[in-house]
């Protein structure tokens, strides 16, 4: 089997629908696929020149050892967090499986972590958010603040009480994210990415749908396969507050989070969306942790980063100009309402195409009352 079939085969079909898989538990469901890998790397030939010129100098050998020791860690990561119960032996054990060298010919040697895909960080994403009252100030958009951080629940990138700032590259998406029925009480901001220094900042690519044109684009995607997958699990029960599906991707943020200075987030795919059937264009996510906060409201990183438009209110009449979003889109087509519109002609275009022309703002870090903080927490304690 030649790279092209080995990649577009079933066996590595994502994102997962585990309960389709193995009805006793994604964690059985996640085994399989991963031994499943294992076995199907068997399949995969030495007849193309990629394993024969590609700037690591890995051979075939070296690939199926890589992608099996990928899967291996993985495996014994979810053994050592549901059979040990023991959450900090399987993150440092995660740790360690990125990290660790791998050597290999004469002298050489690879981590894991160095075959990860990175990206640059988008110019232009966008952020909508619910409210009943009038939000007029960029900071609104922003991250959950600091001193309200028990806000923030565990979901699929996010880790009960580290604040986040989520991103789309739609306003469309955001609003399939949120689950929203109307445009009643939703404010939306465009976020604008401004690299303030000369250091490069990435973010880490999980996505399962990306375009592989080139032979280093195929040996990274079926060395990390293992990680892609764990990562790309649709969630069966919601009502659940455990949710085995979250565990790798709260693990990979929390790599983000700690030592890895120039990769500030993670892009990742959508679950709310089933693209190519009625919604077609490029649907992706990106989570981008506080790292730190100075005693201040929000990321002192992101602050610097990120600037805002001021919010408007996505049931306006706005008046914008059509050639600029000509430029910028990257929907063509959504399910909107259970009616298949034309992007270009729903509100969120319109309120892209609006927000393409407006300033964005810094949002202004101040420094909370730490004490006021602890006590508000004691408060909620009691209730």
């Amino acid at each position: 089997m030649n790279v092209n079939e080995f990649i577009g085969s079933e066996k590595l079909k994502m994102p997962i629908k585990w309960r389709e898989e193995d009805s006793r538990g994604c964690h059985f469901a996640i085994n399989g696929r991963l031994i499943g890998y294992i076995n199907h790397l068997d399949h995969l030939d030495d007849q193309d020149d990629l394993f024969k010129n590609n700037r690591w100098n890995l051979d075939l050998i070296e690939v199926k050892k890589l992608a099996s020791k990928f899967a291996l860690g993985l495996i014994n990561v979810l053994s050592k967090y549901l059979n040990e119960s023991n959450r900090y032996a399987a993150y440092e054990l995660f740790k360690n499986t990125l990290e660790e060298e791998h050597k290999y010919g004469s002298g050489s040697s690879i981590r894991l972590e160095e075959l990860l895909l990175v990206q640059r960080i988008p110019d232009i994403s966008y952020r909508i958010r619910s409210s009943e009252s009038f939000l007029l100030d960029q900071k609104d958009l922003f991250h959950i603040p600091f001193d309200e951080r028990y806000k923030v629940a565990d979901e699929r990138y996010s880790v009960s009480g580290n604040p986040c700032l989520y991103l789309s590259n739609s306003l469309y998406l955001c609003f399939r994210e949120k689950q929203l029925e109307s445009y009643n009480n939703q404010y939306a901001s465009l976020v604008r990415y401004f690299p303030f220094d000369e250091i490069k900042n990435y973010v880490l690519d999980l996505t399962w749908d990306r375009v592989l044109v080139d032979s280093e684009s195929k040996l990274r995607f079926i060395i990390t396969w293992p990680l892609l997958a764990a990562c790309n699990i649709f969630v069966h029960d919601y009502d659940h507050k455990f949710r085995c599906e979250y565990l790798i991707p709260q693990m990979i943020l929390n790599w983000v989070m700690h030592g890895r200075q120039r990769i500030l987030g993670v892009k990742y795919n959508s679950t709310k969306i089933n693209p190519n059937v009625k919604d077609i264009g490029v649907f992706y996510n990106y989570a981008f942790p506080a790292k730190s906060n100075l005693g201040l409201e929000y990321g002192v990183e992101l602050t610097e980063y990120f600037h805002l438009t001021k919010p408007i209110h996505m049931g306006e009449s706005l008046q914008a100009n059509s050639r600029i979003f000509k430029l910028q889109h990257q929907v063509e087509q959504v399910d909107l309402f259970d009616t298949v519109v034309n992007y270009e002609k729903t509100q969120f275009a319109v309120a892209e195409n609006y927000l393409l022309g407006q300033l964005t703002y810094k949002v202004l870090n101040s420094r909370y009352n730490f004490s006021d903080y602890t006590n508000l927490l004691m408060r909620k304690r009691k209730k």
